[in-house]
């Protein structure tokens, strides 16, 4: 099991998770290549959390998010040990899906998309939904 660390990040990151909240649903994107995740991706060289946070955002899902509407929540440590951290953020607005996106669809869920239904079947998203209230399956 991966556990999730909820506080303070003091580990070198390689790569952010980032809960869009819209009111009080959460965007989940549909990826070409495997089903419904959050979204998320690698650090670019110099780049901070929250930058990443933002930028993930908004190639992936066309979501516009201000860096001063980020949290940071945490992270957790594959058993590679790849590093990921765990941010929330509001969504301003949604734009378009950018055309270089491997998402094919994105949906706001006012509860966590079925495990069957996800990309990973791991116990993060479990998780970080208990840390923030949001009930799973």
């Amino acid at each position: 099991m991966v556990k999730v660390f909820f506080g303070p990040i003091h580990k070198q990151i390689d790569s952010v998770l980032v809960i869009q909240f819209v009111d009080a649903g959460i965007i989940w994107v549909h990826n070409s290549k495997r089903h419904w995740e959050l979204t998320g991706g690698k650090l670019e060289p110099g780049e901070t959390i929250v930058q990443a946070a933002v930028r993930e955002s908004y190639e992936e899902s066309g979501a516009v998010v201000q860096a001063s509407a980020t949290v940071p929540l945490g992270y957790y440590v594959l058993p590679t040990g790849h590093t990921t951290a765990v941010v929330s953020a509001k969504v301003e607005r949604l734009q378009a899906i950018p055309a270089s996106s491997e998402i094919d669809d994105r949906q706001v869920w006012f509860k966590p998309v079925p495990d069957a239904e996800r990309s990973f079947h791991d116990d993060i998203y479990a998780q970080i939904f208990q840390h923030i209230g949001w009930p799973d399956e």
